[in-house]
């Protein structure tokens, strides 16, 4: 995920390890923004991000699910 990060020109990132085969969740972001807060698991990320610019916070969570409810229910 790092080559992945440097390959799409962001500063900083912030990795959530993969279980066994599956993908991994990442977020990634340049200095113009502030992540300040940050919890995850194997299937989500959730983030507290600031803007600079703006001075705004505002909350991101990702999530890494399957589309097929009998999986999810597992």
């Amino acid at each position: 995920m790092k080559k992945v990060q440097k390959t799409i020109k962001f500063e900083n990132g912030y990795i959530v390890n993969s279980i066994g085969r599956a993908g991994r969740l990442a977020l990634f972001w340049n200095n113009d923004v502030k992540r300040d807060e940050v919890n995850s698991t194997s299937w989500y990320i959730a983030a507290k991000i600031k803007d600079r610019e703006t001075n705004c916070h505002w909350q991101l969570v990702c999530l890494y699910a399957s589309i097929d409810s009998n999986i999810r229910k597992k």
